[in-house]
C-alpha cells in the first residue's frame, strides 16, 4: 500500500510528522471470533449483521501474526510475527459514545487475545431510542469464551480520559 499525508489545521497551519509512508506486510490469521476449530461468527450474533443494528461492527481476527515492513519517512521499520487485530465498521449510523480495547499480547504459548467494545447506539427500527450495548471476547488455548447480553451479563463506565471499567459474567 501507499499513503500521502497532507497537513490540514483549523485556525493554522499543522505540520505532518512524515510527508510519506508505505508498507508491504502479510498477516496470518490465528483467531477470528469464535472456536479457533469452528468457523468465523458473526460478531454480536447473526442478526447484529443486519441493516438495523447499526453501525455492524465485525471482528474480522481477533489475533493475527504480521510479517513486513513500514516506511515511515526516511525511517523503514520491518517486523516478523507482530501481534496484529482486524475489525470493520461499516452502515449509516455511529454510537454516540463508544468504547473498544484489544490485547494479544500476553506472551503466552496458547495465544490469549481479549477484545471487548461497546456504545450507545441509535436503533431506527425503534424511533430513534437509544441502547448501551457491550461484549467482550477471550481466546485462550483455542477455546472462545464470548460474554454477550444474551449469554451473560456486560457493565461498562468510561471516564472521559484514561479509566475504563468493563465487566462481564456468564
Amino acid at each position: 500500500g501507499h499513503l500521502t499525508l497532507e497537513s490540514r489545521g483549523v485556525g493554522g497551519h499543522i505540520e505532518p510528522s512524515v510527508r510519506e509512508c508505505s508498507w508491504a506486510y502479510e498477516t496470518r490469521r490465528v483467531h477470528g471470533w469464535g472456536n479457533s476449530t469452528g468457523r468465523q461468527q458473526a460478531t454480536a450474533g447473526l442478526l447484529a449483521a443486519l441493516p438495523v443494528f447499526e453501525p455492524h461492527w465485525q471482528i474480522l481476527m481477533s489475533h493475527g501474526l504480521s510479517s513486513g515492513w513500514i516506511k515511515w519517512g526516511d525511517e523503514l521499520h520491518e517486523f516478523k510475527d507482530a501481534p496484529s487485530y482486524s475489525e470493520k465498521n461499516w452502515g449509516v449510523g455511529f454510537p454516540k459514545r463508544w468504547f473498544w480495547l484489544q490485547c494479544n499480547t500476553f506472551g503466552d504459548e496458547e495465544c490469549t487475545s481479549l477484545t471487548a467494545g461497546g456504545g450507545r447506539r441509535t436503533l431506527p427500527f425503534l424511533f430513534g431510542q437509544d441502547e448501551d450495548v457491550a461484549l467482550i471476547g477471550i481466546h485462550h488455548a483455542g477455546r472462545f469464551i464470548e460474554i454477550v447480553p444474551w449469554n451473560g451479563e456486560v457493565s461498562w463506565k468510561v471516564s472521559p480520559w484514561g479509566s475504563w471499567a468493563v465487566k462481564g459474567r456468564s
